[in-house]
């Protein structure tokens, strides 16, 4: 986009077999991720940014549910929402998110 930096609010993927989607370096302001028909989703990465407020979405196909994994996902921005339907289960290899909806998630064991 000609070089410019652009603040982008919501990213949204559809219809795919596998996605690993790596999220780093964020700027600040709400964002939203929406995922829709995705059979297979890794989310990993590192929001480090407190001034940012994430929200996640995700909607599976009810025929053939899929799978959405946080791995190796950290957060220490504040993430607002995460909405996972129609799906097998939701899977968290280490990660960590530090506040969710504004309030301060308790230390993992």
């Amino acid at each position: 986009m000609d070089g410019v930096a652009q603040n982008l609010t919501m990213v949204s993927f559809g219809n795919v077999n596998k996605l690993m989607l790596d999220i780093r370096e964020i700027d600040h302001g709400d964002k939203q991720f929406v995922f829709r028909g995705v059979k297979q989703l890794i989310l990993t990465g590192n929001l480090d940014n407190p001034f940012t407020r994430v929200s996640f979405f995700s909607l599976g196909d009810r025929f053939d549910k899929g799978e959405v994994t946080f791995k190796d996902f950290f957060s220490r921005s504040s993430v607002q929402l995460i909405n996972i339907q129609v799906f097998k289960r939701p899977h968290l290899c280490p990660s960590r998110v530090i506040y969710i909806g504004g309030l301060p998630t308790l230390p993992g064991r």
